[in-house]
């Protein structure tokens, strides 16, 4: 079953196609790869997936319901979150507010009973702190809490930014380039860390250049080149398809 479902989906910016007619579905509980050389559409898939931008034509389709245009804030009421490509944290924030921030969406209070304060404003924020605390155990990083978030290694800042994204409590998580600035080592534990996510009940989602990485991740892998979807299988296949190789590659002379 698929939670999420791209139906023609466009994204035109003047004369340049930047993505072009991409149907797709990612399945439920799925761990789903996008892939494709620079340039190829996949980030500015996910900002029209995620209302940064507004589509230029096709749908977008989450839990059968259409999103295509909804705002931000909306998309991520729906449940989707996301991280992105180059790092968006509060850097003058400590670890644990950042993940703080994630759960505003979750309060409750309304703004008399926030100015006023009382019982149920501090419930709510013990409520917050103490998800806040979980998170940051699932992603490895309670001792780094009270750190402030710009100190963090890149690869812990990049885990950071995945414990926000869980505050929200999505249904979808959108990875982009998570692996991104990496050793080895660090892209096996993020490997790790999706896989349970994923025992989370959560669906990902994810862009990643590093192809290895993706194959060994991803029970499904699409492949977009030019602002176009040129393949969507299983890795393996993807690994054997011609015209992926071609992308990457390019044509060898003949």
């Amino acid at each position: 079953m698929a939670l999420l479902d791209l139906n023609n989906l466009s994204r035109h910016f003047g004369g340049v196609k930047a993505v072009e007619q991409v149907s797709l579905a990612v399945a439920q509980s799925s761990i789903h790869g996008l892939i494709g050389p620079n340039g190829s559409g996949k980030t500015t898939l996910f900002n029209c997936l995620t209302g940064v931008y507004r589509p230029t034509s096709g749908q977008v389709m989450f839990s059968g319901r259409r999103i295509d245009g909804a705002a931000p804030h909306i998309v991520c009421g729906y449940g989707i979150a996301r991280t992105f490509q180059n790092l968006r944290l509060f850097a003058g924030m400590t670890v644990l507010e950042n993940v703080l921030v994630g759960r505003h969406r979750h309060l409750k209070v309304n703004l008399f009973n926030a100015v006023i304060g009382g019982v149920s404003v501090q419930q709510e924020h013990n409520s917050a702190v103490h998800k806040a605390l979980e998170l940051l155990a699932f992603c490895g990083l309670t001792a780094k809490a009270d750190y402030i978030a710009s100190s963090l290694p890149y690869g812990l800042q990049r885990r950071l930014e995945i414990a926000r994204a869980l505050a929200t409590e999505p249904k979808l998580l959108l990875l982009d380039e998570p692996a991104a600035g990496m050793n080895p080592a660090e892209a096996d534990d993020l490997k790790i860390l999706v896989h349970r996510i994923r025992e989370r009940g959560i669906t990902v989602f994810i862009i990643e250049h590093n192809v290895r990485l993706v194959m060994g991740l991803c029970e499904r892998v699409s492949v977009m080149d030019a602002g176009r979807l040129i393949a969507d299988d299983t890795p393996d296949d993807i690994a054997r398809n011609p015209a992926v190789i071609e992308a990457y590659l390019g044509k060898g002379n003949e």
